[in-house]
């Protein structure tokens, strides 16, 4: 990228505690010379980059539903909390990437509204979903679209 635009990772995780992925990531990060920026749906991770790295971006990966089956190992209580952002006290995010599918919801919008949080969202594919990130939030990540 050479600096030429922010860099967003998005921290991967098997929500199973295992943060040696946090420690690595901004131990690499800290010699990056261009705007940076981590991510991920797990809280935990967040909550770990805001204490070992408190000047690297960071961002909480979130949408309202949790549905498909990768999720189906996460208690029904922490994907309400997930969904929610109730982590946030804990997290502090930076800004919120929330499922464009799952937009509006009150969360994201109010994090972004009361709290002045950017808000990014994610995955966007089409034309539809397009105009809904144009109308709910700052920035989208897309795939397989021209923006």
């Amino acid at each position: 990228m050479g600096g030429r635009a922010t860099l967003v990772l998005e921290l991967k995780s098997h929500f199973d505690g295992d943060r040696r992925l946090v420690q690595r990531a901004a131990d690499v990060l800290a010699t990056y010379a261009g705007p940076v920026a981590v991510m991920s749906f797990d809280p935990a991770m967040i909550e770990v980059v805001r204490w070992i790295a408190p000047d690297l971006m960071r961002g909480i990966v979130a949408e309202r539903h949790y549905a498909h089956h990768e999720w189906d190992r996460i208690p029904r209580s922490e994907k309400r909390r997930m969904a929610f952002l109730l982590h946030a006290n804990r997290t502090r995010p930076q800004f919120i990437a929330y499922g464009v599918k799952d937009l509006p919801a009150a969360a994201p919008l109010i994090a972004r509204a009361v709290f002045g949080l950017p808000l990014l969202t994610w995955t966007v594919r089409s034309d539809d979903d397009r105009r809904r990130a144009a109308r709910w939030a700052d920035q989208m990540i897309f795939e397989g679209i021209r923006p």
